[in-house]
């Protein structure tokens, strides 16, 4: 088993043979963590994760939550628990209706092996133990009518090897109704899906994890009807160059292998599948998404896993259905690309703009490993939903056929703040996002903000030619009126007879600048 020691999530159990590590416990991972916006009319759900208490028993005594120094409420609990993964979510029914950035700490007695011990937050050694950050919104998320908000790369505890780990289907599913989600996608690790049931060191080939993983999503999607998990696989998958990528595979009811940069097996660094052969063999159902194109492979990672990284001859592959280009809150990294993106929609490819941030369990913060076995390190990069994708059902139903058709059509925008709508329009008729138009005489772009995100900032309406080497900007306006909503009607004048447009905006406040993305309407004349 070859193992890679700097790609390592904050799991404090595995190290090499006779090997030290700072990091190693005889307790299981206790892990509190809270989502990191609650509407403050609901309850606020804090999440306790107890994770390898298979090795290291442990009596739970009891939960305490302090909201800014002051103590909410203590659950009473002497549970033991002695199984791979456990999780339960508190709920806080009784706190203030407060407003703006909070700090919350989460208090945990437990006995193991006959003592008693009291962490914060975590048990991890190294880590900050610092309270977790939440914004109490006395608003819920601001949305168009029609609109539903969902995350469309999070990873569960069907990812779980030496490394890494992700939160229960119904935990994450939870904190997404908490958010203000309608939706994620669960898209684990292919290397992970195919191992056997608690033994990551070893292949199935009945794949009970799999089937185990769709049974889930089904029973959790059965008794829904506000909220719903499509679910899906992050496959490595072989690029141009014989190297590994990743491509999120949503809404498949097969399972397709990738394990090429998966360290399950010495000197064996090539997938399964190259990215045209599985893209060939996918159904219409299945949506298929570049994962983290923009993300540069580290050194180490090409030399001991042959992964390599997306190029625009991969990324025309016939069969995707787009980018996702947003996969943390890095902003370079998006930068880098919403431009690839826009190099490919001038090259006539319909590929759809996609956010999601590729949480393993990361609500509030991600606790990672920083020197291997020695020191951790804690961002708030990859947190559950906090980009997410606006997708308008208008008046469909909340249900998994629809959702998977706009993520397919591209009936939707991204954005980690502001609402954003766009239509086109000619005398007799209006286009949505991600449709074809034979004219269109007009564009239409509205911006629907919030205090949690601040005024609108800008407005920008992006006009595309195909075959041109630049996007133009059509039009764009800094907001200067106090209000949260605005709007902008644009003609438009093109003589091309293929081209598209798309909107950009932002909104700021002292929290931060935020940012929203449309997909394309295009138009392509007779």
């Amino acid at each position: 088993m070859l193992f890679i020691p700097f790609m390592a999530y904050a799991e404090i159990h595995y190290r090499f043979k006779y090997f030290f590590s700072f990091l190693k416990k005889r307790e299981p991972e206790m892990i509190a963590d809270i989502p990191h916006r609650h509407l403050n009319s609901r309850p606020l759900p804090v999440l306790v994760l107890v994770k390898d208490a298979h090795l290291y028993p442990v009596l739970l005594k009891s939960v305490s939550v302090f909201l800014n120094t002051d103590l909410a409420e203590r659950f009473i609990l002497n549970i033991k628990i002695d199984q791979p993964y456990f999780d339960r979510i508190f709920y806080l029914e009784n706190l203030p209706k407060l407003t703006g950035e909070q700090k919350i700490s989460v208090k945990m007695e437990y006995e193991c092996r006959g003592k008693t011990y009291i962490c914060f937050n975590d048990n991890y050694r190294g880590s900050s133990h610092r309270a977790l950050a939440c914004y109490f919104s006395a608003e819920a998320l601001p949305r168009f009518p029609g609109c539903v908000y969902g995350d469309a790369h999070t990873h569960s505890n069907f990812t779980t090897d030496q490394v890494e780990f992700g939160a229960s289907l119904q935990s994450t599913a939870e904190i997404g109704k908490n958010l203000g989600l309608h939706f994620f996608c669960a898209t684990d690790h292919a290397y992970d899906l195919d191992d056997q049931p608690n033994n990551y060191l070893r292949n199935d080939p009945e794949l009970k994890n799999w089937h185990a993983f769709l049974e889930q999503v089904k029973n959790y999607n059965r008794a829904a009807n506000d909220f719903f998990i499509l679910p899906g696989e992050e496959a490595s998958v072989l690029n141009s160059k014989n190297q590994n990528i990743h491509l999120l595979l949503i809404n498949n009811s097969e399972f397709y292998p990738g394990s090429g940069d998966s360290g399950e097996k010495w000197l064996h660094f090539y997938s399964e599948y190259s990215l045209n052969k599985l893209l060939n063999k996918l159904t219409d159902e299945t949506l298929a998404f570049a994962a983290h194109p923009a993300e540069q492979a580290a050194f180490l990672q090409k030399r001991l896993l042959n992964r390599g990284n997306w190029s625009q001859s991969d990324l025309s592959a016939e069969g995707l259905d787009g980018l996702q280009t947003i996969n943390s809150n890095d902003e370079a990294e998006q930068q880098r690309a919403i431009k690839m993106w826009g190099q490919l929609l001038l090259q006539g490819r319909k590929l759809s703009i996609l956010a999601g941030n590729d949480s393993h369990g990361h609500f509030s913060r991600s606790r990672e490993i920083n020197i291997p076995f020695l020191s951790l390190k804690e961002n708030r990069l990859h947190r559950f939903g906090f980009w997410r994708n606006g997708l308008y059902l208008n008046n469909e139903a909340l249900n998994l056929g629809n959702i998977s058709r706009c993520l397919k059509n591209g009936r939707y925008f991204i954005s980690n703040g502001p609402a954003l709508r766009l239509n086109a329009s000619s005398s007799e008729k209006t286009w949505h996002m991600g449709e074809t138009a034979e004219t269109i005489k007009q564009i239409k772009v509205e911006a629907l903000s919030s205090v949690e995100f601040g005024f609108p900032e800008t407005i920008k309406i992006v006009l595309g030619e195909i075959g041109a080497a630049s996007e133009t900007v059509l039009w764009e306006e800094t907001a200067n009126e106090n209000t949260y909503r605005a709007e902008k009607t644009v003609a438009i004048h093109s003589k091309a007879t293929y081209f598209y447009v798309r909107a950009e905006i932002t909104s700021r406040n002292r929290r931060g600048r935020f940012s929203a993305f449309s997909n394309p309407i295009w138009c392509k004349r007779k």
